[in-house]
């Protein structure tokens, strides 16, 4: 069964209902909870805040679940627990010694035991939205679900940590390429010189010959002494 509107948290109004609307109970001082008239004020929440639900049956935890207005055109604010203001109006609560951590709605709460509250976001079925107050119609923003947060950064996370693994193996893989290629590489051994190699070395043109030429005939020649004429 669905829990979406005209069931969900009740309305806070000063003095009476509006005319769609029917009183559920008086809350503190003149304020009063006030649901749609085509549903039943049937529950409460932990802190005692009135709750539309569709029977006289307790709709308290399907509502407490995906916490929304009875009415889509309200705006939800949260103080210890849930409640709904009208269009135009603003929800607050009162640290007065009577009521204490009391909340109402007003169009311009006054007072200075009196605290503004933000609104919050309401979730249906599939959607979660906050109505704005700061024009006389209610405006509906959609946003993600709560759970899409938590979806986005676990696909983030994902998409980051699979980039640093595959930068991590390619790191791993060109370094065990390097290193196998260090090992496989031997330096060429230097040059040594060949000792077997003869050196030449000629002799000077004007060293004198260390024996005399000889005879073709086989005969060694001999010289004369130069006789004195």
């Amino acid at each position: 069964m669905s829990y979406d509107p005209p069931y969900g948290y009740a309305l806070r109004a000063t003095g009476t209902c509006p005319s769609d609307t029917a009183k559920c109970k008086t809350t503190w001082s003149d304020v009063v909870a006030c649901c749609p008239s085509n549903s039943s004020c049937a529950g409460l929440d932990e802190n005692g805040n009135p709750i539309c639900c569709p029977t006289k049956a307790s709709c308290m935890n399907p509502i407490y679940q995906s916490p929304h207005c009875a009415s889509s055109r309200w705006t939800m604010y949260n103080h210890q627990g849930f409640f709904c203001c009208d269009t135009g109006q603003i929800g607050f609560w009162t640290s007065q010694e009577q009521s204490n951590n009391s909340v109402a709605c007003a169009a311009e709460p006054k007072g200075a035991s009196r605290t503004i509250l933000n609104a919050a976001p309401q979730t249906l079925a599939s959607t979660t939205f906050v109505s704005s107050t700061a024009s006389s119609t209610s405006t509906t923003t959609s946003s993600p679900s709560p759970g899409s947060d938590n979806h986005v950064g676990a696909i983030a996370g994902g998409v980051v940590g699979g980039v640093a693994g595959v930068a991590f193996i390619l790191a791993l893989t060109w370094f065990c390429l390097w290193r196998r290629r260090r090992k496989s590489y031997t330096a060429p051994e230097p040059a040594s010189e060949d000792l077997t190699y003869p050196y030449m070395y000629s002799k000077p043109a004007t060293e004198p010959p260390s024996e005399l030429p000889s005879d073709p005939g086989g005969h060694s020649v001999y010289e004369l002494p130069v006789e004195n004429r």
